[in-house]
């Protein structure tokens, strides 16, 4: 078999098992937590006086002491598409660090999935979306 008629076959396999996606998602940039759907607003803590966060540029505690109000965490980056948002959030404490959390849409529901492999404190979109890890034979290359 000639290769090209191999990968051919390969990539009408993938396409008929879902491996394949017509179009990558488009990603949007959100720099606010308005910008994020309701639901996942409020799973972040908007409008939740015990476990409020805060806003991206806005005061938070970074550390482990609380004496006020103040939110613990803060809303830095986020990544909007039809199905998925991913967001990092900065969460203060004894050891000041950030989160990044993906929702996926199933239906009506927005689903949370933590990413432990993202990068720490995105800067940018790019950033927030990749992983820390990278391939073993990437190194190779």
């Amino acid at each position: 078999m000639q290769l090209k008629h191999f990968t051919l076959c390969a990539v009408s396999l993938a396409a008929s098992a879902g491996l394949v996606h017509a179009q990558p998602e488009q990603f949007v940039q959100v720099n606010s937590l308005k910008q994020l759907p309701p639901a996942v607003q409020r799973a972040l803590g908007v409008g939740n006086s015990a476990d409020s966060i805060a806003d991206r540029g806005e005061r938070f505690n970074a550390g482990c002491v609380v004496l006020d109000a103040t939110p613990q965490k803060r809303f830095l980056l986020g990544a909007v598409a039809a199905d998925r948002v991913v967001v990092a959030i900065e969460l203060g404490g004894i050891v000041h660090q950030s989160q990044t959390i993906e929702w996926r849409r199933e239906g009506a529901e927005w689903v949370k999935f933590e990413r432990k492999d993202a990068l720490r404190f995105p800067k940018t979109m790019q950033e927030l979306l990749q992983n820390a890890v990278q391939p073993a034979n990437a190194a190779l290359a």
